[in-house]
Formats: structure tokens, sequence, C-alpha cells
């Protein structure tokens, strides 16, 4: 397993190409006050919207004015604002004091709030589930017998809730196999882009336990235990731990089943964070299906009035193949809208193609080092430095 503390993704950062003259690069790292460990997918935001996430290990790069002020933020810590020509490294954010669940909440309290939770999400998919964003996403996937792939790409997709119904608008595959062999071709990578404690749509997870699927699977699938703090604008955020109950299931032949951590501001009934644990899935790899487990991190907007998706990343896999994946929203979609699978991700991209006025539309930083070594390497490794 040693090989993947190698892999570093950095994700993209999109920002309108104006007064580029006066801007400059500022790069630092986010971490923990308290245990100095890095604070990965923390939100950096510039004016007008512009910003970018942090990568695995915690590192962003932005491009800014000098006078430009950066908002940084994770949800569970404190908020941090802070001049572009100010901004040092490492960035320390302070978490929020927890108070235990028996000072805060009684039983059929937390329930109750997780009850208006799950029915809430219902209600956000049911008003939105047509609304579309485009999203970039970059997977990197490597094996101990065979060498490191990479897919890089823009998607619509619907973000209500959950993600679903993807349309592929352009991408690439990478591969860093001197003779361009891949091995994933049966691997689905988006149905890990699809995941969430409620999962809507049709296929793979529509038989899957998940934590919010409803109140009835809650109370009997899920222990519950509770802690809340409060942010900066007085309002009590509950961190609801829902612990799978049973034994794991075995073997290929299981629904998945996944549990995790949710956490909920009282004050608007808003799901803001959702960190997950895939117990069970079957992955499948150059044709031989085997079970993998994955960890999940979402955080989700209200911009547009219902709980969407703002980014997720899906790390994890089994002996043969690990895989990390970022996605994430990059504006609204308001064009015509054609229906997309991407039931096979490679396959799809090849069909496609690569569309280059599509990636000069945004400022895309730099790669991981791990990233830009395999695009070296691959075929028309050029094109995205354009």
């Amino acid at each position: 397993m040693n090989y993947c503390k190698s892999i570093i993704f950095l994700i993209c950062m999109f920002s309108p190409l104006t007064a580029v003259w006066a801007q400059q690069k500022y790069s630092s790292r986010v971490i923990d006050d308290k245990t100095g460990e890095a604070l990965p997918y923390a939100s950096i935001y510039i004016a007008e919207g512009n910003g970018t996430l942090t990568n695995h290990d915690g590192e962003f790069t932005v491009l800014a004015n000098q006078d430009d002020t950066l908002r940084i933020s994770y949800v569970g810590y404190e908020k941090m604002f802070v001049k572009a020509s100010d901004l040092k490294s490492p960035v320390r954010l302070k978490p929020f004091t927890m108070e235990m669940e028996e000072l805060q909440v009684k039983v059929d309290q937390r329930r109750d709030i997780l009850k208006k939770l799950i029915n809430q999400l219902a209600e956000d998919f049911d008003k939105a589930k047509k609304a579309d964003g485009i999203y970039f996403f970059r997977t990197y996937m490597v094996s101990r017998k065979r060498y490191p792939e990479m897919t890089e790409g823009f998607m619509i997709a619907r973000g209500a809730v959950n993600l679903r119904d993807p349309y592929l608008i352009s991408g690439e595959n990478r591969s860093a196999d001197p003779n361009k062999e891949r091995y994933v071709y049966a691997t689905n990578v988006f149905l890990l882009y699809s995941l969430g404690p409620q999962i809507h749509g049709r296929g793979f997870w529509q038989f899957a336990t998940t934590p919010l699927k409803s109140y009835f699977m809650m109370n009997q699938k899920f222990r519950l235990s509770t802690q809340s703090f409060v942010n900066e604008e007085g309002h009590r955020i509950y961190v609801f731990h829902l612990k799978y109950k049973n034994k794991v299931p075995k073997g290929v032949n299981h629904n998945p089943v996944m549990d995790g951590t949710v956490y909920v501001d009282s004050a608007t009934n808003h799901m803001l964070r959702f960190d997950g644990n895939l117990l069970h899935v079957t992955q499948r790899v150059s044709g031989n299906r085997e079970t993998a487990s994955m960890t999940i991190h979402a955080e989700y907007s209200y911009e547009h009035g219902y709980a969407e998706v703002s980014h997720i990343s899906v790390e994890g896999g089994n002996q043969d193949m690990l895989t990390r994946s970022i996605v994430f929203r990059v504006e609204d979609y308001n064009g015509k809208r054609k229906l997309g699978t991407m039931n096979n991700l490679m396959n799809d991209v090849d069909k496609a193609g690569f569309d280059p006025e599509l990636w000069k539309r945004y400022d895309i930083i730099q790669r991981a080092k791990a990233e830009e070594q395999l695009a070296k390497i691959a075929k028309n490794d050029s094109i995205l430095e354009q």
C-alpha cells in the first residue's frame, strides 16, 4: 500500500481569465491547528466566487491580486479570512469545540432532526431533480500489477442531493504504460461519483443500505451517536455518527453497505457535509469482481435553494487497484441536454474526444507530482498545458 502514499492530488481551480496582468500565484497548505494534520478539500474562495479546493495533502495554489481576500473554510472549523499578499504557509484552521450529546440532544430530539432532514432531502430532489450543473472530474487509478492511469474531463450532471444522469462533454485518458494499454475498461467510475447518504436514481445503488435512505432504515440498521458545536453565525451544527449495526456482508453477491457522519445545521435543516464509509461494494478490474472499501467526503451548497453537491471525493479500493477521485461543480448549465450514461468512463471519454476550447474557458491549476509525471509520459501530454 506504500505506493499509494506518493499519490498527491491537486484539483483544479476555475476563475475567469480577467485582469491576469495584475495577478500572481499564491500557494499554501491548510492544516488542523491542534493536530497539524492536513485538511484535504478545504474551500478557498476569492472575490466574485473564484476559488479552488485544497488537494489530498491540504495544498493549494490560487491566481489572485495581492489585495484580494481569501476565505478559507472547512465544515467543522472556524473560517479564516486573509489578504493574498499576507498569505503564509501553513494556514492553521481551528476546529470548533465539540459538545457531548448528553448535554445537548435527547434521543427523541436527535431522531426528529434526522427525520426532518431525510424528508427535506427527498423534497429537494423532487424540486430540483432536473437541475444541471457542469462538473470537472479527475480520477487517478493505480495497481501494483499495472501502470497508473488518469482520466480528466468535464461533464454535465444533475446534482440535487447526489450526482446522477451524467453527460460527458470532453475528456482525456492518460496511461503511463509505454504500450498505452489500459486495464480499466470495465470500470464505471461514475458510480463512485454518485454516492451520498441519500442516493436517488435507478441502477446500481437502488438496493444499497445508506444512512439517510429512509427513516425506517436509519432506525433499523444504524446506531446513532451525536456531537454538536456552534459556528460563527451562532447556528448549532449537529454531527450525527451513524454506525452500521450488523456484520458487513462478505462475497460479491451482496448489496452495497455504507455508513458515516452527517453534519446538519439546526437553524436551516441543511446537510453541510458527509463523511462516509463504503463498507461493501463490488469492484471490477480486468473482468474480475472483488469486494472493495471506499471513503467518501462530500459537501453541499444551497445557493439555488436545495441541497446540491458542490464537490465529492472518493478514495479506496482493494489489494488489486486503488482509486482516488475528485469531482466539483464549476458553473450552472442552462443549455440543451442529451442523455448520457458514462457506463464505461474510459470508452466514453475516447468517444467524446478532447475539446481544447473548453479547457481554455477555465484556469486549471497544476497537477500533483504523480499526475504531472503521468501526463509527460502519456501521449499528447502537452495538450492540457496550452
